[in-house]
């Protein structure tokens, strides 16, 4: 079975920052999307 897969886009990374806010966890951004997140990309 051949698995095809995809680069991350910002609606999965929303997806993600939201579960891991209501699981109360910590975390941080790191490279391209810590960037984007701040506007400079």
């Amino acid at each position: 079975m051949v698995e095809c897969t995809r680069p991350a886009s910002v609606d999965d990374l929303k997806i993600l920052i939201r579960s891991l806010n209501e699981h109360v966890t910590e975390y941080f951004l790191i490279g391209g999307y810590a960037l984007f997140a701040h506007g400079i990309v």
